[in-house]
């Protein structure tokens, strides 16, 4: 594929994962689910387009959210996690069952964690009370575990049935 053609469905991959966040923006209660389906783009690219492509459309994707979206938590969140983990998860996958497991953790905990922080330090996003963290840090890795598994499953079933069909899009 010409470099122009990938530049163009980087561009295209970028700007449909804006839209996606901004409706994860604008519908609160949908905005961790929303930024994991956006991150489902970035597995796309990865197949097709190449890690280097990948990791351009990550960042064009956390500038022009962090710049347009009207919730900040959102592009937050995506910038953290949901966005760099499709492209973390094949070197934690490497390590083996166990510490693949721990680092995926490690990573989600230090995530969320720094989300959090710069919600409240940098955005002044008010933070609820310890015991809500406490159960939204509980609901996330819980989600976490469902988003790991449908991440593999989604990236299996694109390689095995439709990345012959979807050839004709990028040649």
């Amino acid at each position: 594929m010409k470099k122009t053609k990938k530049i163009t469905y980087a561009a295209m991959f970028t700007a449909l994962s804006v839209a996606i966040l901004l409706l994860a923006s604008l519908f609160e209660v949908a905005d961790l689910a929303l930024s994991m389906f956006a991150s489902l783009l970035l597995v796309l690219a990865l197949s097709e387009l190449g890690q280097s492509y990948a990791f351009m459309i990550y960042a064009g994707t956390v500038f022009l959210s962090l710049l347009l979206l009207p919730q900040k938590f959102t592009a937050l969140l995506y910038a953290a996690f949901t966005g760099l983990y499709p492209l973390l998860k094949r070197y934690f996958d490497r390590r083996g069952r166990v510490l693949s497991w721990i680092l995926k953790f490690l990573y989600l905990n230090a995530a969320l964690t720094a989300a959090l922080l710069a919600a409240k330090w940098i955005f002044a996003i008010p933070l609820y009370t310890p015991l809500l963290m406490a159960v939204f840090y509980g609901l996330a890795n819980l989600t976490f575990v469902l988003f790991d598994f449908c991440l593999k499953r989604v990236t299996l079933l694109y390689l095995v049935r439709f990345r012959e069909k979807m050839k004709r899009f990028f040649r």
